[in-house]
C-alpha cells in the first residue's frame, strides 16, 4: 500500500491519528 503521490488529506489524517495515539499513550 505504497502510493507515489501522498494526498494532503491522507497526510493530515495520518498525522492526526499518530498525534491522537501518542497523546493516548503519554496520558
Amino acid at each position: 500500500m505504497t502510493q507515489p503521490k501522498k494526498q494532503p488529506v491522507n497526510f493530515q489524517m495520518e498525522l492526526t491519528g499518530c498525534l491522537s495515539y501518542f497523546i493516548e499513550q503519554t496520558t
